[in-house]
């Protein structure tokens, strides 16, 4: 049984004994040290899990955190227990105190069910204020999962982590202020945009006319994207109808494309820079896969980023289009078949001038 596997039994489990978890204890018990097991750690070896690894604090000898994660004879990964249904925001001191203490570089907060992830990237041995990865094991979505595969014991590596981890911040933040602004504009959001249209002062009545504006104009905007994908449709081999199918669904159900799979999409993109331009190289991102392609053309392949399981493997393709995958063990590793991928895109360069389109 593969990762993804327990970890949707465990979490469908969850909502038949939640009720019966009325205690600390109980909340570590039937939640926290099974999930840590999914996670591929042994719990019952201290050697690898220790309970109440104490974490001494300035004056304040003998503190403990409730679990280290050791990983080289070092605590990797430090874990402090609420009882489930505990807000989580009111716990956040105990274990910024930890953190200063030892060499490990995450702190994970939880109830059991909500899980926060912290570091200290915006200060060396500080943990910081904002965790950089949030979940709730009852309502976990694909790319959560694919960032929960990181912690596990056979991937876990905080030197590649950590990088991704920043990254994860700002999309977070940005997220959520996009989302923001396409809910309710606000008058900065709608002056910047009325300042490149409108000509003379921007009052207050300009931003009020163009607030309701700008909403819809945005709203319009996911709307023809998706009307896009609709029409391309009928001009497809049975093969891209699938596949434009697909995208479709992706926009519709709001599947987001994975934070690696973005970061090896513009490595390729930066390779493929040394022979077109930039736009030129598109991503459509599917289920199984995550395609790069030439000129956004389905027949036109440079490379496919196949990222959703433990084993990444970059695609390449031969003279006949056949797919060979390559396992990669690091998403710069895309990098090792630059001379492969620009093969590929100079054959259809080549071929795009020999038929004048």
């Amino acid at each position: 049984m593969d990762f993804e596997e327990k970890l949707s039994q465990f979490t469908a489990r969850i909502p038949r004994i939640k009720s019966a978890v009325a205690t600390e204890e109980a909340t570590k018990t039937a939640l926290i040290l099974p999930f840590i097991g999914i996670l591929g750690y042994d719990y019952t070896n201290p050697l690898e899990v220790c309970p109440e690894y104490t974490a001494d604090y300035g004056v304040k000898n003998g503190e403990k955190v409730d679990y280290a994660i050791f990983k080289d004879d070092c605590p990797a990964i430090l874990i402090e227990c609420k009882m489930i249904g505990a807000d989580l925001k009111n716990h956040g001191s105990q274990l910024f105190r930890y953190f200063s203490t030892c060499q490990a570089k995450i702190g994970i907060l939880t109830n059991g069910i909500e899980y926060r992830f912290f570091s200290d990237l915006e200060r060396a041995n500080q943990m910081d204020t904002k965790p950089f990865l949030e979940i709730n094991l009852e309502s976990l979505d694909e790319q959560q999962i694919t960032q929960l595969k990181r912690f596990r014991k056979e991937e876990f590596d905080v030197n590649k982590l950590l990088p991704s981890a920043a990254n994860m911040i700002i999309l977070k933040e940005l997220t959520s202020l996009l989302n923001s602004e396409m809910e309710s504009p606000s008058q900065d959001f709608v002056k910047y945009l009325a300042s490149h249209i409108h000509e003379g002062r921007i009052t207050t009545n300009v931003i009020d006319t163009y607030a309701p504006l700008v909403k819809s104009a945005m709203n319009q905007m996911v709307n023809t994207r998706i009307n896009e994908k609709l029409k391309s449709v009928m001009d497809k081999t049975e093969e891209e109808h699938k596949e434009a199918v697909e995208d479709v669904a992706k926009i519709i159900e709001e599947i987001e494309t994975t934070e690696e799979e973005m970061l090896g999409y513009h490595i390729v993109q930066a390779i493929c820079g040394k022979l077109v331009p930039l736009n030129k190289v598109t991503m459509r991102d599917s289920k199984s896969y995550c395609a790069v392609l030439y000129d956004d053309n389905n027949r036109r392949p440079i490379c496919r980023l196949h990222f959703n399981r433990a084993q990444k493997y970059l695609g390449i393709f031969d003279e006949n289009k056949e797919e060979i995958k390559k396992p990669i063990d690091d998403i710069t590793d895309i990098y090792k078949y630059q001379d492969e991928i620009i093969g590929t895109l100079n054959r259809y360069t080549q071929l795009v001038k020999s038929n004048g389109n």
